[in-house]
């Protein structure tokens, strides 16, 4: 009996690296799956609805979620037909960009990022807990129920002052919001 138990107890460990890797791949791609469910709901001023245009995502970090986000940009944002989703760094230039994902908790980093967007139509985005609080439009976080689900946050007061309009259905599906 006590033979088993070293392998039993490894087995444990691979199945539950197993169930972590795949329950962090079905979140990102949940993420990107929300992020282009409310790219598709947003308007930016200006927008000429041609689809001639070219729309910039722009994410800092996460190299597995921007090849995720550009998979599914492509097969889903049909309107659009010059998509280009990026990595990026803070130091980067960003004012083109349609959208700004910052996967990096540094809260230096993230005041860098939203002085150089304030006031724009840039929709910021983050998957930091608390970031919405910050000046964030939209939040990502887990779901309580740790299937790899992803529920938002937003952040309407931000989102006013940014001059993007989103659809009501999006806002009220919204986990929960902030500002009126």
């Amino acid at each position: 009996m006590r033979r088993y138990l070293p392998v039993f107890f490894v087995s444990l460990l691979v199945a539950g690296n197993i169930w972590a890797q795949e329950s962090s791949e079905k979140e990102i791609a949940n993420k990107a799956r929300i992020m282009v469910t409310i790219i598709n709901n947003t308007e930016w001023p200006g927008q000429s609805g041609t689809g001639e245009d070219t729309f910039t995502i722009s994410v800092i970090g996460q190299p597995k979620f921007i090849e995720k986000l550009k998979q599914l940009a492509s097969q889903e944002l049909k309107a659009i037909k010059n998509i280009t989703v990026r990595s990026v760094t803070v130091d980067d230039d960003i004012s083109q960009s349609n959208v700004v994902f910052i996967a990096d908790g540094d809260l230096s980093l993230l005041a860098k990022v939203l002085k150089k967007v304030e006031n724009q139509p840039i929709l910021t985005a983050s998957d930091v807990k608390g970031f919405a609080r910050y000046g964030v439009i939209v939040e990502l976080e887990s779901a309580k129920d740790g299937g790899g689900n992803v529920e938002y946050l937003i952040n309407k007061m931000v989102l006013r002052k940014s001059g993007l309009k989103m659809s009501e259905d999006v806002v009220k599906k919204a986990h929960k919001t902030f500002g009126k």
